[in-house]
């Protein structure tokens, strides 16, 4: 058992370790609704395939769309998700450790909230999963529009050619 005054450290502990965690709760709260909105602004990653990019070489291409996918609001969405991803997985850690040491009895309100989390979790997982899907989809058509586009040059200058050819050819 424990000697009162570890009894005490150890309530003073618990007690602190509650409020810090309740505030962090509520201002994880508020950053998620911060993020909601910021994903319902559709302000999402449209890359187009520009004549610029099409005169590139290809190795230039690639880290053209990477650059400018880098520097787009889906990638900082991501970002975020991504950290607050990383954060929601210490504090579960932290969570389990501290649950693991306590009595199934105790802590319930912990254990609530280790259960929350780990579904805002989850949830924020598949937000990122599917963020990542669509700016891959995106990349995906913009590198098909760029060979199209390339194509149809390459089409047309044959075509001229071919044009330029039979002219020389009925002059003759």
């Amino acid at each position: 058992q424990f000697t009162l005054p570890q009894k005490i450290h150890r309530a003073v502990s618990l007690t602190s370790f509650r409020t810090l965690f309740t505030r962090l709760l509520v201002v994880h709260c508020a950053a998620l609704l911060t993020f909601a909105a910021q994903a319902n602004n559709n302000e999402h990653w449209q890359p187009l395939a520009s004549e610029t990019l099409i005169k590139l070489p290809a190795n230039l291409i690639e880290k053209r769309i990477q650059q400018d996918f880098e520097m787009s609001p889906l990638a900082n969405q991501l970002l975020a998700l991504e950290t607050d991803i990383a954060n929601k997985g210490e504090k579960i850690k932290a969570l389990q450790s501290l649950l693991a040491e306590a009595d199934e009895s105790a802590m319930t309100e912990e254990r609530v909230s280790l259960v929350q989390i780990k579904s805002s979790y989850l949830d924020d997982m598949q937000l990122s999963q599917s963020l990542r899907q669509d700016a891959l989809n995106k990349k995906q058509y913009l590198y098909e529009d760029v060979l199209r586009k390339m194509f149809s040059q390459q089409n047309s200058r044959a075509n001229l050619d071919m044009q330029k050819l039979r002219a020389k050819q009925e002059e003759a």
